[in-house]
């Protein structure tokens, strides 16, 4: 089963409520980020760059996609000029999308 992921690109938005903040897509709401520690307000600025860090997925995926496929294409080049790479990095990024698909 394929994942469907809300489209991007993905926004950051002030709730109006101390340390908390929305991930927004067009017409969607992501998710709500907040940092509370012991039940009192936590640190803004932690809260607002987790946010930025969640806004940030769609382009995240591409970009790690891509250069997924990179790797692998030099992987089984052939006859290429380039140094082969590191079997592990491709691992380690099939591992991560596949979690952002929900895989594992």
């Amino acid at each position: 089963m394929e994942a469907k992921f809300t489209k991007g690109p993905w926004g950051v938005r002030e709730h109006g409520v101390q340390n908390l903040y929305n991930v927004v897509a067009q017409h969607a709401g992501i998710a709500s980020v907040a940092l509370w520690e012991s039940g009192e307000p936590g640190n803004d600025v932690e809260a607002l760059a987790n946010a930025h860090l969640i806004a940030t997925a769609p382009e995240m995926y591409e970009a790690l996609n891509d250069a997924l496929g990179e790797l692998e294409a030099l992987r089984d080049a052939p006859d290429s000029d380039y140094a082969r790479p590191d079997e592990t990095t491709i691992i380690d990024l099939d591992r991560v999308l596949a979690k952002a698909r929900g895989e594992a």
